[in-house]
C-alpha cells in the first residue's frame, strides 16, 4: 500500500489497482468545493433534498358554476422518500344565485398518478389536505356583489409506495344550500392582481 503523508499525517492511501482514498481526517475548506453533487450522494436522514415551487395564476384553473379544479402539476415521486406539499392561493367567493347569505367553499389537495384535465371535476386520487373557507351567515339578505375573500392554505404529507410520476391538483366546491357559491382566484379587478402574484404550490422532498 502506498501512503502519502505530510508532517507524519496521512493524506491519502492507494493499494494495488484501487483508486486512491483520501484520509478521513483531511479537512477541505468549503470555499474549495465546487461542482455538482453526484447522483450517488446520500443526504442525512430527515433533511430536505429537493424543493419545487410553481406560481399559480388565474388561468391555472377552470370549471363550471361552483366547482373547479386547478391544472395538474406533476413531479417525480421516489419510493421511500416523503413529500410535504403546500398549496396557497388568494381568491374570493361570491353567491351567484339563491338568497342565503353564504359565501363558503371547500378546497381539497389531491395527489394522483393519473392526470386530470383542468376544469374537469374529479375526486380520483388521494386527499392529503382539505379546508373550508369563506363565511356563512343566516341573518338578513345579500346581493350578488357581496364577496368573501379568502387565502387558501393547504398543507399535506405524502409518502409514495412506488417510484412514478404523481400529479397534484386543488379542487374547490361551493357548499350546498339555497345558493350557488362560486370561487375565483383574484383576477378581474386590478386592485387584486398584486395579491394573486403570491399564490403558489410548493413540494419539499425529505430523505
Amino acid at each position: 500500500m502506498t501512503t502519502i503523508k505530510m508532517n507524519s499525517k496521512t493524506l491519502a492511501t492507494q493499494s494495488g489497482t484501487d483508486e486512491p482514498v483520501m484520509a478521513s481526517g483531511v479537512t477541505i475548506p468549503a470555499a474549495g468545493i465546487t461542482g455538482t453533487l453526484g447522483s450517488g450522494i446520500a443526504f442525512p436522514a430527515n433533511h430536505a433534498s429537493n424543493t419545487l415551487v410553481w406560481k399559480i395564476t388565474a388561468g391555472d384553473h377552470s370549471g363550471t358554476g361552483s366547482i373547479w379544479n386547478s391544472a395538474d402539476v406533476s413531479f417525480s415521486a421516489v419510493s421511500g422518500k416523503s413529500y410535504e406539499i403546500t398549496a396557497f392561493y388568494n381568491g374570493h367567493n361570491y353567491r351567484s344565485s339563491g338568497s342565503e347569505n353564504r359565501r363558503d367553499i371547500a378546497s381539497r389537495l389531491f395527489v394522483h398518478n393519473v392526470a386530470v384535465a383542468k376544469g374537469a371535476w374529479s375526486t380520483d386520487g388521494t386527499i392529503i389536505a382539505r379546508g373550508s373557507y369563506g363565511r356563512m351567515l343566516h341573518v338578513g339578505s345579500s346581493t350578488n356583489t357581496a364577496y368573501s375573500f379568502h387565502a387558501v392554505n393547504l398543507i399535506g404529507y405524502f409518502v409514495p409506495g412506488t417510484t412514478r410520476t404523481e400529479y397534484i391538483r386543488v379542487n374547490t366546491e361551493g357548499q350546498s344550500g339555497d345558493q350557488t357559491v362560486v370561487s375565483e382566484m383574484n383576477s378581474s379587478n386590478p386592485a387584486w392582481v398584486i395579491v394573486r402574484e403570491y399564490s403558489s404550490l410548493t413540494i419539499t422532498e425529505v430523505t
